[in-house]
């Protein structure tokens, strides 16, 4: 199954229910870098709010890394799709200064993967008994680069998801080789801050999976896969200042994808 999909799927895996949208902070600790990473997390309950109970289930975790100069906050259009269709959001805060490091960061999305194993497991956790095995990677320009070096080396990763993923240093194209897992690469023909042509075309050629699919949005923008952020908006428009597609059709491009190949990862 590789290709190029031009087509856009309804939603195919409707649960039987909205949940709600609780919310929690948890700052994970990896011992082995002696690295907090804090994490935004967002997640499946039958009333809402901060600390509020999570919904009786087992839900699939998806870690999304963040853009360069972007907050987690800038991805609020993601956790309020998904979460209530039965997926766990987390988003870490880690390298959000104007010097990240990409390894580090592929590195964090992989540990919050199996830090909420790890909370599943914990009888004192909210998240104890709720997290499922399945874990799928995700991130936007520089979070989605990072998605790809996190991918390639974590083995609890199911899937990999990303949004305009820009080239890294160490080269997530270069990475995209060691992955086989399912991989969908989003990318829009009018983005000129991560050009297809020099990142996400290389990433998508260079994987290893035999189940592959990139989308190209036509007209397509690289900012337009978050919600609105001042500093990537800014960048933008030194080189694309008139955008020929709105977010919000941007938005449910992504989403009529991302809800066909969510049912495919996890229920086929």
């Amino acid at each position: 199954m590789i290709g190029t999909l031009v087509l856009i799927f309804s939603p195919a895996c409707t649960k039987a229910q909205a949940y709600a949208i609780g919310s929690t902070t948890i700052t994970f600790n990896d011992a082995s870098r002696s690295r907090p990473i804090e994490t935004k997390i967002f997640y499946p309950s039958d009333i809402g709010g901060v600390d509020a109970t999570i919904a009786s289930d087992q839900f699939p975790v998806l870690v999304l890394g963040h853009g360069f100069l972007m907050g987690w906050d800038s991805y609020q259009v993601y956790w309020e799709e998904l979460v209530p269709e039965g997926y766990i959001v987390c988003l870490p805060t880690t390298e959000s200064g104007p010097l990240p490091s990409h390894g580090d960061f592929g590195q964090d999305l992989s540990f919050i993967i199996a830090a909420m194993q790890e909370e599943g497991l914990n009888a004192n956790s909210l998240f104890y008994d709720a997290v499922s095995s399945q874990a799928v990677v995700m991130g936007h320009s520089m979070g989605g680069g990072s998605s790809v070096l996190s991918a390639s080396s974590s083995p609890l990763v199911i899937a990999m998801v990303n949004f305009a993923a820009a080239e890294t240093n160490p080269s997530a194209i270069s990475a995209a080789s060691s992955i086989t897992v399912p991989s969908l690469i989003f990318s829009g023909d009018d983005d000129c801050v991560t050009p297809e042509a020099q990142n996400q075309d290389p990433i998508y050629n260079n994987l290893a999976s035999s189940c592959k699919y990139k989308v190209s949005i036509i007209s397509g923008a690289h900012c337009l896969f978050a919600n609105s952020n001042a500093v990537c908006s800014l960048g933008e428009t030194f080189c694309n200042p008139t955008l020929s597609i709105t977010r919000d059709e941007q938005m449910d491009i992504v989403f009529s994808f991302q809800n066909f190949l969510y049912y495919f990862f996890f229920f086929t």
